[in-house]
Order: structure tokens, then sequence, then C-alpha cells
């Protein structure tokens, strides 16, 4: 169903078992946890699928060891078992990630982490009984000692076991001179290197995306509409509002139950439900995007997981040619928020912590993302990093209003699918309805059928199947995994020109129209393959496609002259 096919039904069908408010990850995974369980559900949202907080994450899909110090042992037992299902549900996305710590001493930092573990911080304690001092620098190392024990009590958890040829290995420790002579500019005031392994996923939007598409074709009971917001309640106060951002078309639904799912927004949203709530207490983190060869050269394929000077965990991340660092974390009220110039100075100058002989300027900035983490209203922590990251689900429910609302508080990328599962346990409680299936071991999209130990067959095979040149095959398979078959048979196929929208000679020489030919300005990307993501992945403004079917706004490829080109090919299919 195209979206005008979709909003046409919603004009017709006003009744719905679950209304889910906010396309992030969380509801995306709650939205096809519920249709996998044959239960009708409308996922809408203001904007674009993951174009919120889901859109600005670090891309690490990690167990979570600093979490450990907060002694947060569930959350980081559910988070490294997600991990290693998604490296195996989801390999064209998420990939193993060698992640190094810089030792700069052994045994700091223990009494300190100590207090936090027993909830102690705001006493630290020394076994004299006086007041560790809160200075910076050496104060706040996390020693040689502790990071050894995190590791080994992190990797307890270390199952299910990965089942493909990237296993997970065991952490090891390097002292200083194998440490420099593998990472030759890092900082000799180290004594040593941890080298463990996480996960990454470069393309978090595209795997988001891809779950919305693939339960709308496994489910006729799913209806995902991006730009479609709530503005408010009926006088009946059980039917709910829904506004279409392109048309201003409005939509009266009465569902049964609300699952509210728009993370920073979530009490601004309980406010136009009528039921105002206080469960948000944001927190802002910014990142960038750097483009700096010696940089990227220095971390090689490791991440670099280290503590700055103010005692914060920092990062920074191997992104395709260039670097991802991050990341802030500074207390916010409002949900709209920017990369400041003083947050760019802070991560900038965090670098000289580990790599102190590079310079690294505000020049070498390619592009800046921030969001805000939908953290739980707690006001008796001393800092934003104590606050956990765990998700929880709060109820409201109200005698003079029809149906209840869930409100998907917390959560992070990695255990986008247990809080679905958790959430969705709930819901079918409420609706009376049995689970049928689970998501544990659910391969999504691309991930199905992979050619974990034989990629360079499944390449030549495509490319033979469908006379395609296998360095375009190769291309579109690390884009889309094994989902790029669907893209390589659109491609394959010629377009004739349509006059009414094409004029000829003003895009392509050729007509019938070759869809294999590259674009203009990005010729990593061709004519037919943003065709096909416009017409099967629900684009509707140009910007979907720049910034969330593609990696392009963050490779620093977003402009003027791409935005034109884009726009004249995907002209006959976006809503008008």
């Amino acid at each position: 169903m195209t979206r005008q096919d979709q909003l046409r039904y919603l004009s017709q069908q006003s009744k719905v078992s679950v209304l889910i408010i906010g396309a992030g990850i969380n509801g995306i995974a709650a939205f096809r946890d519920l249709a996998l369980q044959n239960v009708d559900v409308l996922m809408v949202d203001k904007g674009d699928f993951c174009s919120g907080t889901s859109s600005a994450s670090s891309h690490m899909i990690h167990g979570g060891i600093r979490y450990l110090e907060n002694g947060e042992l569930r959350l980081v037992r559910e988070s490294v078992q997600e991990r290693n299902r998604l490296l195996q549900l989801a390999p064209h996305y998420v990939k193993p990630l060698p992640t190094m710590i810089p030792i700069f001493n052994w045994q700091s930092g223990i009494w300190k982490i100590a207090a936090k573990f027993f909830g102690l911080s705001g006493l630290l304690l020394s076994p004299t009984g006086l007041r560790l001092a809160q200075s910076k620098g050496e104060g706040h190392q996390r020693g040689g000692v502790i990071v050894k024990l995190g590791l080994m009590l992190y990797e307890l958890w270390n199952s299910p076991s990965i089942v493909t040829a990237a296993r997970m290995p065991s952490h090891r420790f390097q002292l200083k001179v194998s440490s420099l002579k593998q990472f030759p500019e890092l900082s000799s005031d180290i004594v040593a290197t941890a080298i463990y392994y996480d996960a990454v996923v470069l393309s978090p939007e595209r795997l988001a995306v891809e779950l919305v598409t693939e339960t709308e074709k496994m489910s006729q009971n799913a209806t995902a509409i991006n730009y479609l917001s709530v503005v408010g309640m009926a006088d009946s106060q059980r039917t709910v509002i829904l506004h279409d951002e392109v048309s201003g078309q409005q939509f009266q639904i009465q569902p049964e139950l609300v699952i509210n799912a728009t993370g920073p927004w979530i009490d601004l949203t309980n406010r136009k439900l009528g039921q105002p709530t206080d469960f948000i207490g944001g927190s802002k983190g910014s990142h960038l995007v750097l483009d700096h060869p010696k940089l990227r050269e220095a971390i090689g394929e490791h991440a670099i997981f280290f503590e700055n000077d103010d005692g914060r965990i920092v990062l920074l991340l191997p992104y395709f040619d260039y670097v991802i660092v991050g990341t802030t974390d500074i207390r916010v009220d409002h949900p709209e928020v920017y990369c400041t110039q003083e947050e760019i100075t802070y991560l900038l100058e965090m670098i000289g912590r580990v790599f102190p002989h590079i310079e690294v300027e505000p020049s070498h900035i390619l592009y800046t993302f921030s969001g805000v983490r939908p953290l739980p209203t707690d006001n008796s922590k001393q800092s934003m990093g104590q606050i956990t990251r765990d998700h929880q689900n709060k109820i409201v429910e109200q005698a003079e209003y029809s149906f209840p609302v869930f409100n998907l508080v917390g959560g992070k990328w990695t255990t986008f699918r247990a809080f679905a599962e958790q959430v969705t346990d709930q819901a079918l409680k409420f609706l009376g309805q049995s689970r049928c299936c689970d998501t544990k071991d659910l391969v999504i999209g691309g991930g199905n059928d992979y050619p974990f130990t034989d990629r360079e067959h499944w390449i030549a095979s495509v490319a033979e199947n469908y006379q395609v040149d296998s360095k375009i095959v190769k291309k579109l398979f690390d884009r889309y995994g094994t989902g790029a078959r669907a893209v390589i048979k659109h491609m394959s196929e010629p377009l004739l020109s349509r006059t009414d929208q094409w004029g000829k000679n003003e895009l392509n020489d050729l007509d019938p129209f070759d869809q294999t030919k590259p674009l203009g300005n990005v010729a990593d990307y061709y004519v037919g393959e943003v065709r096909f993501i416009a017409e099967q992945e629900k684009v509707v403004f140009v910007e979907d496609f720049i910034r969330r079917r593609s990696n392009l706004a963050m490779l620093g490829q977003d402009t003027p002259q791409l935005r034109a080109e884009l726009t004249e090919i995907m002209a006959d299919l976006l809503p008008s």
C-alpha cells in the first residue's frame, strides 16, 4: 500500500487495538512484535521513522560495561545477550567492534567505583573515613585493576554464543611497549591497554526502517505512517486526533491501548492526550564526525573507549573513512537540541587526552548531531551518568479515558528487541490475547540467508543472474546485505522515461532509462537504487533519503546539487 492508500484506509476505519505514537527504535520494535502476534496496530510519528533520538546514537551495539559500576547487573546481562543476538539476526548492519581502553595507572578508582556500585557515591568514603576528592585527573581514573574486574564480569554473560565466522574473542591486556607498537600515536603516559569486543551499527536508521517495511509485509494488521502527528483528543475522551503533516488532513482514531514511544517527547505527548506526566529527565548527547585521516589511521579499526579528565566516559569510533567523537551528557528540559560551541570545544579537546600529538581543529568537523536520551526523572543522582539507562514501561490509567497509556521510558538501541518483548507481553495481557511467536531468533531483513562464509560467491552469483557488474553488487551487498538482491533486480529492469515527469536528456541520455547509472553528485549510489528505496521504504521528502535511508548526510555529501538531482529522480514517487 502507498502512503495515500494507508491514509484513505485510515479515514474509513477509526478503530484500532493499539496505537503507537512515536516511530523511534523502541516504538518500531513494539510495532513489529505486536504485529507478529496478529494484533492490529497503527504506528505514527510526527516526523520520519527513526528521526528523533534514535538517529542520534553513538552507533554502538554494546553491553554497557560502564553500567556495571552503577550496579546495573540486570541491564548489562540483557544488553550483552541482545548484542550477541543482533550480531546473528542483523549481520548486514551489526558488526563486531574491537574496542581499546587506554589505562594510565593500575590501582586508582577502586574506592570510588565500589561506592558507586553499592549506591554510596554521595559519601565516597575511603577506609580511613576521609572523603575522596572530586578533582580532575587521577582521582577520576579507572585503573587497570578496575578495568580487569569489569571486563571479567562483562564476559560472564557472553552468550548465546556467536555462530558466525566473526566470534567475539575474550578480552586481553597489552603492556605499554606492545600498546604503543600497535597504537604509535597513543599517549606515552599509559601503562597498558585493554582490548575487548562489542559491536557497531554504522547505519542504525536503515535497520529501523527495514524493521518497519518488513513488518508491514509480514502482517496485514500492521500500518506505519510517518509525518502523522497527534494534535489532541476529541470531546469523547476516547478518540485521538491525528494530523497529516503533508496534506493537512485530520483523522480520528479510537484505540483500545496507546503506547507512547515518543522518547524525550513523552510528557509533551501525554499533555496532548490530556494525561499530564513528569516521567522524563532528558540528557543531551552530542557527537562530531571528523574528517581527519591521521586520527582515523591512529585508531585503526578499534573504537577507543576512555575516561576524560572530568570523569566522563567518552568514545572515538571508526566510521567509514571518518571518526565519530562522542559524547556529552547534559541535563536538558526540552527535546529539541543542537550541538553547541561549548560541546564542540569539549569533544575536540578530549582527544588530546589519548592522542596528545594529533592536532584536531574545528575545520576537521564534517558533521554534528545531537539527541536527548529519554532518561527517567531522577533528582537523587549527583550526575547524569548515574541515572539508569534501563528501560521501563510506566502505565497511566484514568477512569474517564477509555484507554490506558503505556509510556516507554529509557532504553537504548541495543535492547530494543527485549524492551519490545516486555511491552508486547503487557499489551497482550491487557488485550486478553496470547503470544503466538517470539522474536528471539527472528532474522531481520537483509540478514536472511546471509553468506557468512562465502560472500564472494553470493556476489558473483547475483551479478551473473542479473547481468550487473559485480562491483555494483558488492557495493549494494555492503549496504543492504541480502536485501541487495531485490534492489539489483529492480535496477536491472529498464524504466521507460515518463515525459510528464522526465524531460529527455535532462538527467540521462538513455531512453529507455538505464537504472544502473550512478548519480552525478554521488557516484556510489545509483538511479535505480534511489528509485527502489523511494518506492519501497516510505520516503516522503528527499531529506528522508539523505539522512535516514542512506549515510549521505553524515558523510558530508548533503549538497544542494545532490538534493536537486534526487528530487528529479524521485519526483513521480513522492507523495504530492
